[in-house]
């Protein structure tokens, strides 16, 4: 065969990209004219993995969002604490106008209680509270010098709670052992298309199909890429 069909480690590659090149290299097969019978055969079937695989992927995707529910509750309650550790020291400023007014800001953190010590739904509405209450003392917080830290906290707040209402339930474990399966699944039928197509070319002497195989060896040599690009970043994080 003149033109033989480039193979790429589709195993070592990340679920997002997998899905990635799998949904381009249907999209030339979808495409191609002409096609042996053989491969249009196996279409239906890379069609209905390629559905299954991007339901998993969104699976994942959801309840590692959960994991980031983790991730940003602790910057939350780091620039809680990092206010209260702020008004603490305001208290005892040799300067009266600043002790002053960390007293009139105290009163709202001591109703407030130990926030971080909260669920994370209670600590949303807890800290929405504090900062509808901490809005009109805002020349209070000037003077202690709080307030980006309280712009950080309404931050963090805000991201936790938009990422609270599209939380996931499932189990990470579960999804991505049906991840594997999938996967598993679409490269045993990605590798048998691939050699289909190159046998049937083989037969024309590749003419028919080199248009096909030109788009194919296209996008997998890019991947190809992306692949070395990711080997290479886990070695620098390594």
């Amino acid at each position: 065969m003149k033109r033989p069909i480039k193979r790429i480690n589709a195993v070592a590659l990340r679920n997002k990209t997998h899905l990635e090149l799998m949904t381009e290299l249907n999209g030339v097969l979808q495409q191609a004219q002409p096609l042996p019978e053989k491969v249009t055969a196996k279409l239906p079937s890379l069609v209905g993995l390629l559905a299954d695989e991007k339901e998993a992927v969104a699976a994942i995707r959801k309840y590692e969002a959960t994991e980031k529910l983790a991730q940003i509750d602790a910057a939350r309650d780091n620039a809680f604490m990092g206010i209260a550790g702020l008004l603490r020291t305001s208290l005892r400023h040799f300067d009266e106008a600043v002790r002053n007014a960390a007293e009139r800001l105290e009163i709202f953190f001591e109703a407030a209680g130990d926030v971080p010590r909260l669920s994370y739904d209670e600590e949303t509405v807890a800290i929405d509270r504090l900062l509808q209450q901490l809005d009109g003392r805002k020349e209070d917080m000037a003077i202690v010098g709080m307030t980006q830290w309280v712009e950080e906290l309404d931050k963090q707040n805000r991201e936790m709670r938009e990422l609270m209402s599209s939380r996931y339930e499932e189990e990470a474990g579960r999804s991505h052992l049906q991840m594997r399966a999938i996967r598993k699944e679409m490269d045993k039928l990605y590798t048998e298309i691939l050699y289909l197509l190159e046998a049937a070319a083989a037969l024309a002497d590749d003419e028919p199909y080199k248009a096909t195989i030109d788009a194919l060896n296209a996008r997998i040599s890019r991947y190809a890429q992306i692949l070395e690009q990711e080997k290479g970043r886990r070695k620098v994080n390594n």
